[in-house]
């Protein structure tokens, strides 16, 4: 790999994401950052594509978070730095801050300047979308208000993060919902999950 263009992404990382992600009380190891906030494991990963070779070198950000609340109930060791494969919900950064690129790759044209503003401007707004998620609770409202959850294939786990609250009702709901979704799966049209969605 262009030695350069490594030197250049590592400085997107650091410049782009890590300070920022420091300031908001997050420590790292590696790619791995992590801060407690309440009862709430916030990662955030920084993973560098395996297809990177010669003088392009790219990376995606996922976000997950680990509860406290999922894993007393399910009898689940609770970990202060979990990887972010290993949380209770895990999504790319794309996927939670609009507009965000589905890969941020350094080549030796890209705009180094516009890619590390771009970067740390999607940062802070994860950052302020995430601040105040101090519970499973609080991050139920705020994943379903941001549309999150990639529905309907997640109504398994909202199902579970609501039965591990004790809204049995809701559980249910969610669960039958799924159970539609997995019956009906082979066959699915665009109008049937656009119908779960409204449900």
């Amino acid at each position: 790999m262009d030695k350069q263009i490594k030197k250049l992404s590592e400085q997107l990382v650091k410049n782009g994401l890590t300070k920022a992600l420091r300031s908001a009380g997050f420590t790292h190891n590696g790619r791995n950052y992590h801060r407690r906030v309440g009862s709430v494991v916030q990662v955030i990963n920084v993973q560098f594509s395996r297809w990177n070779y010669g003088t392009e070198r790219g990376f995606y950000v996922n976000v997950a978070f680990a509860f406290d609340e999922y894993r007393n109930f399910f009898a689940i060791p609770i970990n202060e730095i979990p990887h972010e494969y290993t949380s209770e919900f895990s999504h790319r950064l794309e996927y939670m801050i609009p507009n965000t690129p589905h890969e941020w790759v350094m080549n030796p044209g890209a705009n180094v300047e516009g890619l590390t503003n771009l970067l740390n401007e999607k940062i802070m707004a994860l950052l302020e979308a995430i601040n105040g998620i101090d519970s499973l609770p609080k991050f139920l409202v705020a994943a379903q208000y941001r549309n999150w959850f990639a529905i309907p294939g997640e109504y398994s786990i909202m199902a579970r993060f609501y039965r591990c609250l004790g809204n049995i009702k809701e559980s249910a709901k969610y669960w039958q919902l799924y159970q539609e979704f997995l019956a009906d799966r082979d066959r699915a049209s665009l109008e049937f999950l656009k119908k779960l969605q409204q449900k």
